[in-house]
């Protein structure tokens, strides 16, 4: 086992409808179960693209763990580029998509961009399952860091030089993946679908407005974006800068953190333009579904209420009772004192009685009858014999008095 592995390690967890071996700091499951619309565009998307054209061959530049192809392909199956260049995802990478057996997956083990950042120092920052390339601090950081073009890839993976879907997670470098695959983008012209947080490219050195400006020169003119739960915001103009300023202004970091933007080539509108129609239409179906989960809540937290209520009722009799109890036990406890007082009083006679010269007499007296009259039948013919002549001489004292 590695010190990674010791300080992170690797776990079992179910994404989409199967499981897949992930680090135990991935953000992703918590994500998934957190939010009833993250991370399920694209495998609708991808399903649609495939119903449109007949068949989905994706190139997952960012691929991770394989996460999107784990998703994609609960729905349906297709051929994959999966390209990851740091070195700790790309085992997950391997063990995981080996588990998609109805799919043809090959896997590129580089990071994706303009080949002439590889002569600048970069290095790989690593935070809760994502990794990024930023610019480095030693001279040196560069080395290990395998970057190829877009273009280059598909020169070598040449089945996928008719890719229909273009998805891009590098946080930030996404611009520089984009203007790597120029001719691909030109030739083939696939559905892009990419993540977008201005923030980061302030790391690249990259105005983040350029990407857009970069899209619409080559035919990509319209785009739908997503907010970071996976829900449609709007279509906008990728021309239209001040919409697009706007829009990048509400990221505060607290709602809105980053977004998700789907794009198509305007030379395809007609062909593609149902994407955006159905996933607008998909807002409404997981705002409904969420209305239904709120109601759901709602009943839920009605019978907890009803619940509550009752155990205080119970509560409520409950303390009565044993109020009840504590008036009962007050009493009792009154009771033993006032016989405790009877029986030290009691004692305090007997003792009296026990230290007095009549009892002594007493004693003494029994014992000279003992030892004179020693037969216990003698003793107890003299008593009665005494006993009928009290009896007599009371008798004839009451006739004399009369």
């Amino acid at each position: 086992m590695t010190r990674e592995d010791e300080k992170d390690p690797i776990v079992e967890k179910k994404i989409g409808e199967r499981f897949m071996q992930i680090r135990a700091s991935h953000k992703l499951p918590t994500y998934y179960t957190g939010s009833a619309s993250y991370d399920r565009a694209l495998p609708r998307i991808s399903e649609e693209i495939n119903q449109i054209d007949g068949y989905l061959t994706m190139i997952d530049i960012g691929a991770n763990i394989g996460d999107t192809v784990f998703l994609v392909t609960d729905r349906i199956s297709g051929t994959f580029l999966c390209v990851e260049g740091d070195e700790d995802f790309l085992p997950l990478l391997r063990t995981n998509t080996s588990r998609v057996t109805d799919s043809k997956i090959v896997i590129e083990g580089s990071y994706c961009g303009e080949e002439s950042r590889k002569n600048k120092k970069l290095e790989v920052h690593r935070e809760h399952g994502t990794a990024r390339i930023v610019p480095g601090l030693k001279t040196d950081t560069h080395n290990g860091v395998r970057i190829k073009s877009l273009d280059r890839m598909i020169d070598e993976h040449v089945s996928f030089d008719k890719a229909n879907l273009l998805k891009i997670d590098t946080d930030g470098f996404d611009f520089s993946v984009l203007k790597s695959g120029k001719n691909f983008l030109k030739e083939t012209k696939p559905v892009i679908y990419f993540e977008f947080d201005p923030e980061l490219y302030s790391v690249t050195d990259t105005e983040p407005l350029d990407v857009f400006d970069y899209l619409h020169k080559n035919g990509y003119h319209d785009a739908l974006f997503y907010d970071n739960y996976g829900i449609p915001v709007k279509i906008i103009d990728l021309s239209d800068q001040k919409e697009l300023k706007r829009l990048i202004g509400d990221i505060d970091k607290k709602t809105v953190y980053y977004y998700d933007v789907l794009t198509f080539h305007h030379s395809k509108s007609v062909k593609y333009r149902p994407l955006f129609e159905n996933e607008l239409f998909s807002s409404i179906s997981i705002f409904s579904k969420f209305a239904d989960s709120v109601k759901d809540q709602s009943a839920i937290l009605d019978s907890t209420k009803a619940a509550l209520e009752s155990s205080r009722k119970n509560f409520t009799m409950a303390e009565a009772d044993l109020n009840d109890t504590r008036s009962h036990l007050d009493l009792i406890s009154k009771k033993l004192i006032y016989t405790e007082a009877q029986l030290e009083t009691k004692s305090y006679e007997l003792n009296s009685i026990y230290r007095s010269r009549a009892w002594r007499m007493a004693l003494c007296f029994r014992k000279i009858w003992v030892f004179f009259i020693p037969g216990e039948r003698m003793r107890d013919r003299i008593k009665s014999g005494l006993s009928s002549l009290i009896h007599l001489l009371i008798k004839r004292k009451t006739n004399e008095n009369q």
